[in-house]
């Protein structure tokens, strides 16, 4: 078994990106670990709410006249206008060119920053001061240092300073400074550039650029991201290093050159392009010449895009995959839901909204990507195309209501039956719609024909109709109830389901894309049995259900719910699926060939399995969903799982999950994930995935989450299946922040919001 470690680090300090779409944190919970700064003074302000815009004031102790234009003050001295504020143990002001200095622990106040200096120059008119041997804070968010000298231009809106050092950390801890020889700071342009620059971890010098720009705000910016530096037993040492390019405010694109030691070299490349009704990404990737592949042309191209129109009442969305070879995504996917994968979806669908109306139309093939599937297999079916039309007219009371759906698809598959299939399925009902109860017997009619070109053993063209007659009827209870001294409102909602559909035989119709849904308490009420239009399940039966829910009276929060309901059958069902041929169950996500699908045989028995749920919200904090499928003629559970949710205020997050199924491949899983606080400092995280059928751990992922006021620093480890044939990868990640500065992997926040939910990172 192949056993591959993956070590990642990154350290980003040039380029902006656009933020991912998660909850930004505010900047109290992102220093909330910081002391306040108390050696910050206030900034002087005027001394009455009514002075005039433009005016100058100025407070001290004493005051001199030098000349007629030039006044000394002496003692507490303060200078306010507008957004500047001075104060110092001397000030010399010259009224009539708006200049002057500052002696003695001179502070200046501008814009989101503060000076301090034993000696300052100002010009109010020119907006420009000039301060020597210097200190400085940033007055919006964390975030001190020095400077040999401090230049700054109001007009022009830059900032310039010689031999500074910048750090977000507290005095009586200072774990990281960032120092530049020359610092100029564009604050219109939202940048910064640096000569010279070093940063210092405890004292230790471990980072170098002669020359680098930053961005002073959450705009993008052009510039080197993250490099990312692994290594594999199957690939030797992986480095990659992108650079993101702001082409314009809605178009951005990132290239990443990559070197793999015993591939070769790789270039990666993502585009984006956003406009107010569309999103548009090319993502593709190419390697030439794979020196594990005997030199071999390696490659993956991906086309999104997103479009609404029609004053947002049509909507397009386009897919486009592609590999070079079946086993690309195993070499480069990167994780067992992509490496599992055995066909590529492409498509091309529209959808529009009229007024009762709506119309979809769909292009689709697939690409084979296992290196298992035989060689004769096809895969699923094309759709070349698929246009379904349907009416959306509001039901009301006692009032005829008519819906219709129709379908025209081309199905194309190679060395397979092909055609056209047609469907047309009317339906006509009669609700009784009121608040303590919804009544509706529905009369319908399922036409399904088809115009084969490649028909085999079926017929060039048949067809068939099939009626139906439901009845659905629900009924609606309540009381008030007393819950542990909380007002509660119960409802009780039985549901009474009649179905009746003839056997109309359907043998001489081939299968195009039907299969079986999955039983679960919502699939208690379907009209067929069977998806698609290939089949329609004959039916005599009665769905009986019950549900209970209780809200409080306070938030009007769902607090509980439960949902128990079984079919009872009046007679057999006949119609079924023929058996497939293991490329057919292939194509279907079926690994056994001997396996018969449900469905494929008359069904006998008089009752369905009892399905039943329990979902609790009983605190905000606390939430937990059971369900149950319970077979009566075996006596045996087929499908349970349950799942329980805990997340905190304090961002403690436990997750606890078990499923389990008796059908074509027996499976029975835990899933326990959790982030615990363990101190205002540090969290564990870990997850831990089990397979109770095969007594093994499918991931195992463990590590720490460290916080301080100015840094963090999260370090994980994993264990897990990288693909169908059992194959483990382990791996390390590590992402720390020096905050206010810079990321270093920022691969590992998003990989845990995927494998613990309800995660949201601290940093």
């Amino acid at each position: 078994m192949l056993t591959r470690i993956t070590i990642i680090a990154l350290i980003a300090l040039h380029a902006v990106v656009a933020p991912a779409a998660t909850r930004e944190r505010s900047k109290e919970e992102y220093w909330w670990l910081c002391p306040v700064d108390r050696s910050m003074p206030v900034r002087p302000e005027f001394s009455s709410i009514d002075t005039a815009k433009g005016a100058t004031e100025v407070r001290s102790d004493s005051a001199r006249v030098v000349d007629n234009d030039v006044t000394e003050f002496f003692g507490h001295a303060e200078l306010v206008k507008d957004k500047a504020a001075i104060r110092a143990e001397e000030i010399s002001f010259d009224q009539m060119t708006e200049t002057g200095r500052a002696e003695g622990d001179a502070y200046l106040w501008q814009d989101s920053f503060l000076w301090l200096g034993e000696h300052a120059l100002f010009n109010l008119a020119d907006e420009q001061t000039r301060l020597s041997d210097g200190s400085y804070w940033l007055t919006d968010r964390q975030g001190r240092g020095k400077a040999g000298l401090i230049r700054n231009d109001g007009l022009s809106n830059v900032t310039r300073l010689k031999d500074v050092d910048y750090t977000t950390c507290p005095r009586a801890a200072e774990t990281w400074k960032f120092s530049a020889s020359k610092l100029k700071l564009d604050h219109d342009a939202d940048r910064g550039y640096a000569t010279n620059t070093l940063i210092r971890v405890k004292g230790v010098p471990v980072f170098y650029l002669p020359y680098m720009s930053f961005p002073l705000s959450d705009k993008r910016k052009s510039g080197f991201l993250a490099p990312t530096a692994g290594s594999s037993s199957e690939s030797g040492f992986d480095f990659r290093i992108p650079y993101y390019v702001n082409i314009a405010p809605n178009r951005d694109a990132t290239l990443t050159p990559r070197i793999i030691s015993d591939r070769g070299e790789m270039m990666t490349g993502e585009y984006r392009y956003k406009g107010a009704d569309f999103y548009s990404e090319v993502d593709f990737s190419f390697l030439p010449g794979d020196d594990l592949e005997n030199g071999e042309d390696r490659s993956s191209f991906t086309l999104i895009h997103q479009q609404k129109y029609a004053d947002n009442r049509g909507s397009i969305d386009g897919l486009i995959q592609n590999v070079s070879d079946a086993g690309y995504l195993e070499d480069f996917g990167g994780s067992l839901s992509m490496t599992s994968l055995r066909f590529l979806d492409r498509r091309l669908a529209t959808t529009y909204h009229g007024d009762g109306w709506s119309v979809f139309g769909l292009l689709q093939s697939y690409q084979t990507v296992d290196d298992s599937y035989s060689s004769g297999a096809s895969g699923p079916y094309k759709r070349l195309p698929q246009v379904i039309a349907q009416t959306n007219f509001m039901e009301r009371h006692l009032r005829p209501h008519f819906h219709a759906l129709s379908e025209v698809t081309y199905f194309d598959r190679q060395n397979s039956v092909t055609g056209t299939r047609v469907a047309v399925d009317p339906t006509v009902s009669l609700p009784f719609i009121a608040p303590w109860a919804y009544i509706k017997p529905a009369l319908g009619v399922r036409y399904t024909g088809y115009m084969l070109d490649n028909a085999g053993e079926y017929a060039d063209s048949e067809s068939r109709a099939v009626p139906m007659f439901s009845l659905d009827s629900q009924l609606s209870f309540e009381r008030h109830i007393d819950f542990m001294g909380n007002g509660v409102l119960q409802t009780f909602e039985p549901r009474v389901y009649y179905l009746l559909v003839p056997k109309v035989g359907q043998d001489d119709t081939p299968v195009f894309d039907s299969g079986y849904f999955d039983f679960s308490f919502i699939n208690l009420f379907r009209e067929n049995r069977f998806s698609g239009h290939d089949r329609v399940g004959d039916a005599n039966q009665l769905t009986v259900a019950i549900t209970s829910r209780n809200f409080s009276l306070d938030s009007g929060r769902e607090l509980f719910r439960t949902s128990i309901g079984q079919v009872y059958y009046f007679r057999d069902r006949e119609i079924t699926l023929p058996p497939f041929s293991p490329e057919d169950l292939l194509a279907r996500g079926i690994d056994d060939p001997f396996l018969l699908l449900p469905g494929t045989v008359v069904q006998e028995s008089g009752t369905s399995e009892i399905v039943g749920e329990v979902i609790t919200n009983l605190t905000r904090n606390l939430t937990a969903r059971v369900t149950l499928q319970w077979d009566p003629d075996q006596s045996q559970t087929n499908k349970s799982a349950f799942a329980m949710r805990y997340a905190s205020e304090e961002g403690a997050v436990v997750n606890l999950g078990y499923r389990q199924r008796r059908a074509l491949t027996d499976v029975e899983q835990t899933d326990i994930s959790f982030r615990l606080p363990m101190t205002e400092n540090l969290s564990l995280i870990a997850r831990w995935a089990y397979s109770l059928q095969t007594q093994q751990a499918l991931e195992v992922v463990g590590g720490i989450e460290y916080e301080s006021c100015c840094w963090g620093i999260r370090l994980l480890s994993r264990r897990y299946i990288r693909n169908v044939e059992g194959e483990f990868d382990n791996a390390i990640f590590m992402q720390a922040e020096l905050k206010g500065l810079a990321g270093v992997g920022r691969a590992a926040s998003s990989f845990l919001r995927r494998s613990i939910p309800g995660y949201e990172p601290f940093f």
